[in-house]
């Protein structure tokens, strides 16, 4: 196989204005190539060029001495990715592998049993795309550092925008061609967003000093040129990257492709039905699947036996009944904004740290709401237990008008657990992460027992959560896959550690 990468950097630093500091770094091409793709595509380019100017150094700042540092920043780049190619998925190859091809009578409906496929015995040439090149991706850059009195305070903010072309992805195709999907390039994403940093440092005296820092960053991406819809679904339990260590999976036909890729939005948004109102009495279903009959149907909800305390599902594409072409997209897992706090203090010998984290606005995909508000045994065969908050507020007669949830029932005819807006929830929240206590020794005191340093320290971590979504389980979730951002299947609860430790130079 063959694998070479050619970089060429230049940096050159060049002042132009008298007392000032301007850095320029021209294109720096970078050359990789990989036998693993086409042959015409085997080599891929990738050029980049940053500058940045440091105003706080021009002569027309002497005059501003509150201003330590200000430094603007730009930059350009573009750079490759070979996914998770083998080597030959860009190779056409021939394998005794049996394929086997749908058949479809001359009614046009799939045939039934074993004659509904025909299986290829001997040999056949596997599918591969040739023409198969590196996934480029482009992001542009700019940032401005400030220094504020003396560089107390330091405020970093960065705006960028990333764009993806020739995506490596699995291309689903028809299958009566007798494959079922085609490694190759397709489509984009395009990203946008800021980053921020501010920190704060003060020596109040010989004795104390303290910092704090506050991060945060925004990205919002799109989908573009991929074609048709691509479905995703977290269908096992397995704890590697592509389930996220998630305890449970979607199971079912009303689960299933929960995850949608579509020109326009967000990679992995939500896919699945939305909830209209829950049904009072008998008389608003007569209504709908009269209305339904009307329009040459047999019912609202097709397949389904509604009554009073269900969920009325919306007919979004306006046909008069429901079925899975009324699903639509739900939104999706990306927050508003990601955010981190840490504070650092100091007396003496002791020394203190805090760190939380969070994000806000954010929403959650939650199959493990689903399960605990719904008692259809639709995971494993088992009836789950539901929260008390349900029990108090579901669908009964007696509570028609008031209820916050559907009916409770182990058959559930009308499907009320599929997927649906029903269980999008939201999902910010706070964790505060660790906190440290550390004393170091007095060097004059460790000299009598030759040693260098001596630092003992306790901490805790996993210290709380503040979040409306606990009641379902843990607010941070989908963190393993982009395809699943903001999934919850069921995790198990993240623990709290106490450690205490000693650290030792000789």
């Amino acid at each position: 196989m063959l694998r070479q990468r050619l970089t060429i950097l230049a940096g050159r630093r060049w002042s132009i204005c008298s007392g000032g500091d301007w850095i320029f770094y021209p294109a720096c091409p970078r050359r990789d190539g990989s036998s693993r793709f086409g042959v015409d595509n085997t080599w891929g380019t990738f050029p980049s060029a940053a500058a940045a100017w440091r105003i706080s150094e021009e002569n027309f700042m002497k005059s501003v001495p509150e201003i330590s540092n200000l430094k603007l920043r730009l930059g350009w780049g573009q750079t490759g990715n070979a996914g998770n190619l083998n080597s030959d998925q860009a190779t056409a190859a021939l394998t005794s592998a049996n394929i086997q091809y749908n058949y479809y009578p001359q009614n046009g409906a799939l045939g039934a049993g074993s004659s509904s496929k025909i299986p290829v015995v001997g040999t056949v040439k596997t599918l591969a795309d040739t023409k198969l090149k590196w996934e480029t991706n482009e992001q542009t850059n700019i940032g401005i550092d400030f220094g504020l009195f003396k560089n107390n305070l330091n405020i970093t903010v960065d705006y960028f925008t990333r764009s993806s072309k020739d995506l490596l992805n699995w291309l689903n195709i028809r299958p009566s061609s007798g494959y079922s999907k085609v490694y190759t390039n397709l489509g984009g994403i395009d990203n946008k967003g800021y980053e921020f940093s501010i920190n704060y440092k003060k020596q109040i005296n010989q004795d104390w000093n303290f910092s704090v820092t506050a991060t945060g960053s925004h990205v919002k991406n799109k989908i573009s040129n991929i074609g048709g819809d691509i479905f995703f679904e977290n269908t096992g339990a397995t704890g590697d990257g592509s389930n996220q260590g998630q305890i449970g999976a979607p199971s079912g036909t009303y689960w299933n492709n929960h995850s949608i890729m579509r020109n326009g939005y967000a990679v992995g948004s939500f896919y699945g039905y939305q909830v209209d109102h829950i049904y009072k009495n008998q008389a608003e279903i007569d209504a709908d699947n009269a209305a339904a009959v009307a329009k040459g149907h047999t019912q609202y909800n097709n397949g389904s036996k509604t009554v009073p305390g269900d969920y009325k599902f919306k007919d979004v594409n306006g046909d008069g009944f429901l079925d899975e072409n009324d699903r639509t997209i739900l939104g999706n897992g990306f927050p508003k904004l990601n955010y981190g706090l840490t504070f650092n203090a100091s007396y003496k010998n002791w020394d203190f740290m805090i760190y939380g984290y969070g994000v806000y606005g954010a929403q959650i995909y939650s199959y493990s709401a689903m399960t605990l508000t719904d008692m259809f045994p639709s995971d494993n065969g088992t009836t789950p237990n539901v929260l008390n908050d349900v029990a108090q507020n579901a669908w009964t007669p007696a509570n028609s008008t008031n209820a916050k949830y559907a009916r409770l029932s182990f058959l559930d005819l009308n499907y009320n657990m599929r997927g649906s807006d029903a269980w999008i929830k939201k999902g910010d929240y706070f964790k505060l992460s660790n906190i440290q206590v550390g004393y170091s020794f007095d060097k004059n005191l460790l000299k009598a027992v030759r040693l260098q340093s001596a630092r003992i320290s306790a901490s805790v971590s996993n210290v709380l959560c503040i979040s409306s979504y606990n009641k379902y389980g843990d607010p941070e979730v989908g963190q393993g896959s982009v395809l699943f951002t903001g999934l919850d299947t069921g995790r198990y609860p993240m623990p709290r550690v106490y450690s205490v430790g000693l650290n030792i130079q000789f």
